[in-house]
């Protein structure tokens, strides 16, 4: 079977935040990059409304016979990813919301989008894993970072480093593929802070399943 591209997938720019590592592990595949850029952002939409999109998106998928798919988007992830991997034909690896990892530290913060948060698949994360990890919407950072709104950013940052300090924060998961592209300006913001990247566990979850399925 001759088989298409792997195809990496978000809303807007948040999902570089994984295409470049993985292509950077993976040079020589064919690895697309695809955006919804007109319905974005995916995380104030509602799941209803996500699974919708999902049905018209998984169309124009299957026309390129993807390899597999990256759903490089945790609004995404956390609702619609069973129904996409029902509709396709190809493996799909998707980012979820950072709780797991976060569960080892006493005092955790996971900054995700609202749709994110209000998910099942959130509220099941934590209930497993950690329910005292707390769970923060920074409303209007992937925007800003989407649109180079850098005072917006920096205002955003802000907010949650006041957060971090009056919860006695010890790490924070970023659970949403924005976030990682300003991660030097929260490292900037706090210094020697532990921060949360998820974009190296999808790139060996799926250099894993290519290896699993031998495609």
């Amino acid at each position: 079977m001759t088989y298409g591209p792997i195809i990496v997938f978000d809303s807007g720019i948040g999902g570089l935040s994984i295409y470049r590592p993985l292509k950077q592990a993976l040079p020589e595949e064919n690895i697309v990059y695809m955006t919804d850029s007109n319905h974005f952002p995916y995380g104030n939409k509602s799941s209803q409304w996500l699974t919708n999109r999902f049905k018209e998106l998984a169309i124009d998928f299957k026309k390129l016979s993807p390899k597999l798919v990256v759903l490089a988007c945790n609004s995404a992830t956390t609702n619609v990813i069973t129904d996409l991997r029902n509709s396709l034909d190809c493996p799909v690896v998707g980012v979820e919301p950072v709780i797991k990892p976060l569960a080892n530290f006493t005092h955790a913060l996971a900054l995700m989008t609202e749709v994110s948060a209000s998910s099942d698949a959130t509220k099941k994360l934590l209930l497993t894993y950690g329910d005292h990890v707390r769970v923060y919407i920074p409303h209007g950072l992937a925007s800003a970072i989407e649109y180079n709104d850098f005072e917006q950013v920096q205002k955003c940052i802000h907010e949650i480093k006041v957060i971090v300090q009056e919860g006695h924060i010890e790490a924070i998961g970023l659970s949403c593929t924005h976030y990682p592209l300003v991660l030097k300006q929260f490292e900037d913001a706090m210094p020697g802070f532990k921060f949360i990247d998820p974009s190296s566990a999808v790139v060996k979850e799926v250099i894993r399943v290519l290896e699993s399925t031998q495609i």
